[in-house]
């Protein structure tokens, strides 16, 4: 019978000599990873893997394309890490990559969809301005930043997904694009920011 998995978030740091493994799943794939005595599991995102405890140990079933780390401890203290790589269900990626960035931005909006206050704007406004001298890396730490301090500020979304989307990490911007559009549903530019979705996800 499955057991209830308690998720819980860590430092990584804090933990001493873990192991580590590889597995590779499709969409939709389920596959039962081997490992008993599991205590509990730890997923970085549960957008790209699910996992049950099951009587044959951990049970992981792909959700959609990407690549995520699962933490795993074991009753008696050890922890096993596992980075879960999950692809197309064929084998073959079928979404066109993304234009460099989406559509230039309109006009501020006032609160979570335009310009805040306080930390995370000092971040939102360093990442711009990061992005408009090319320096995409430090961009996107800022913008993650202005994130940590406000999960819910469309804008820094926007330009994380823009960030991403010129490193090459295509999925990750479409990720980005997506928390814009659901942050900000009437911002001027979301319908821009749908359609660019809609065209890659074609």
């Amino acid at each position: 019978m499955r057991k209830a998995l308690l998720l819980v978030v860590v430092s990584v740091s804090a933990m001493a000599q873990p192991t580590f493994q590889e597995v590779q799943l499709r969409v939709r794939e389920h596959r039962t990873f081997p490992l008993q005595d599991i205590q509990r599991v730890a997923i970085g995102d549960a957008s790209v893997v699910d996992a049950t405890t099951v009587s044959g140990g951990l049970e992981l079933i792909g959700v959609e394309e990407g690549r995520t780390t699962l933490l795993i401890w074991k009753v008696n203290g050890d922890r096993v890490n596992v980075l879960v790589t999950v692809g197309h269900p064929k084998g073959v990626a079928t979404r066109r990559p993304l234009p460099p960035e989406a559509p230039a931005p309109g006009p501020a909006v006032p609160g979570h969809c335009g310009e805040t206050t306080g930390p995370a704007n000092d971040a939102l406004q360093k990442g711009k301005e990061q992005l408009a001298a090319k320096d995409v890396e430090a961009a996107r730490a800022s913008l993650e930043k202005a994130l940590e301090l406000d999960p819910q500020l469309g804008a820094a979304h926007r330009l994380l997904g823009v960030a991403r989307a010129r490193l090459g990490e295509i999925e990750a911007a479409a990720k980005e694009y997506r928390a814009f559009v659901r942050a900000c549903p009437r911002d001027p530019d979301a319908p821009k920011v749908r359609a660019l979705l809609e065209q890659y996800e074609r």
